[in-house]
């Protein structure tokens, strides 16, 4: 899951649209990540549970603390950073460099 990750998004639709021309980082990176995935594997479905399950347009302009919406270059949902900043009242964004490897 975490090497397809970077190779196609969704990480299990291995077809040419899902493609992504990320690359891969180090092997040292690529094992760190398996680790913390890992080491959280009982919860982090939660968080991707709750992203697709609840509508952006509804709950982003819910949100009443001060917000950054901030996303890498390199993340597959970067495309999107401006529509979800834009979702939350006085969102701060921020466009943060790819992780370098």
């Amino acid at each position: 899951m975490v090497w397809d990750s970077y190779l196609f998004f969704p990480w299990w639709k291995h077809t040419a649209e899902a493609r992504r021309n990320l690359g891969l980082p180090e092997t040292q990176a690529l094992h760190d990540e398996m680790l913390e995935m890992l080491a959280c594997i009982r919860t982090y479905h939660l968080s991707y549970r709750a992203a697709i399950i609840h509508a952006n347009e509804e709950q982003l302009p819910l949100i009443t603390v001060p917000t950054l919406v901030a996303c890498a270059e390199s993340d597959q949902l970067f495309p999107v950073l401006d529509e979800a900043a834009a979702l939350v009242p006085g969102a701060h964004k921020a466009a943060l460099p790819s992780r370098k490897d």
